[in-house]
């Protein structure tokens, strides 16, 4: 599968949002007070100014570049201040905190009733962000197939390629809609974290990668309905065989 990525944002460099200045992990993570996750290649830490310092390896541009674009359409996310490329690879970025409670902390008490709301609530984010389509000067890279893909029995390869369509649409697409991702106060979603898998992605991608993504909120897949406007169930069916597939 073709891998969608951003546009040039060079021009963005100097106007307060990206720094060619580069430091060091020891630097980012000078003068906190709280460690909010500690992954392989990323973490994330609050500053005593109310700010959230993301930083690592794993961590990309192409993640702030989507949280400036979420912000545009004027969706539920942190503002980015300030990107800063580390000499160990990866960059850090300056975001706002977002007070609130993970959705995936909350989601075991809460009533169908709330439960279907905050459904309703990412609906209408999901839709307003397959509202915008793939910029006419986005870069389409090919990435090289996967060993895994590679070694699949021919049958399989040729069973999964020819379900797989070309003519889906391309839209702005968060690809990981995971409770844990999703900061919530008072019933109302007030932040949709995590955007470092965001991107320009064909208009199933979004579903199947929901039922993907692991969560300890064992019904939260069974709001699929609430959340997507438009199912695609063959492409769903399609992508679990790739996973299945794909397993080493």
């Amino acid at each position: 599968m073709a891998d969608l990525i951003w546009p040039d944002r060079g021009s963005e460099a100097g106007n307060g949002f990206f720094s060619e200045a580069v430091t060091s992990r020891s630097d980012a993570a000078a003068d906190t007070t709280a460690t909010l996750a500690d992954n392989a290649g990323c973490r994330v830490v609050v500053q005593p100014n109310n700010r959230v310092l993301k930083y690592g390896c794993r961590v990309n541009i192409g993640e702030a570049h989507a949280l400036k674009f979420g912000r545009e359409l004027q969706m539920p996310v942190p503002v980015v201040h300030e990107t800063r490329s580390l000499r160990e690879g990866g960059i850090e970025i300056c975001m706002d905190f977002i007070p609130g409670q993970p959705l995936e902390d909350i989601w075991p008490t809460m009533s169908a009733e709330q439960k279907t709301s905050i459904a309703l609530q990412l609906r209408q984010i999901v839709t307003t962000m397959r509202s915008r389509y793939r910029p006419s000067n986005l870069a389409l890279e090919l990435a090289e197939a996967d060993q895994r893909w590679i070694a699949t029995p021919p049958a399989i390869r040729t069973s999964i390629s020819r379900s797989l369509r070309t003519d889906h649409r391309v839209v702005f697409t968060h690809g990981d809609l995971n409770p844990r991702n999703i900061i919530v106060e008072n019933g109302t979603i007030k932040a949709l974290l995590d955007w470092e898998f965001a991107g320009w992605y064909p208009e199933y991608w979004e579903y199947v990668k929901f039922f993907e993504r692991g969560t300890s909120c064992k019904d939260w897949k069974s709001f699929a309905d609430t959340v997507f406007a438009d199912p695609y169930y063959d492409e769903l069916v399609t992508f679990q065989a790739l996973i299945r597939w794909q397993m080493p």
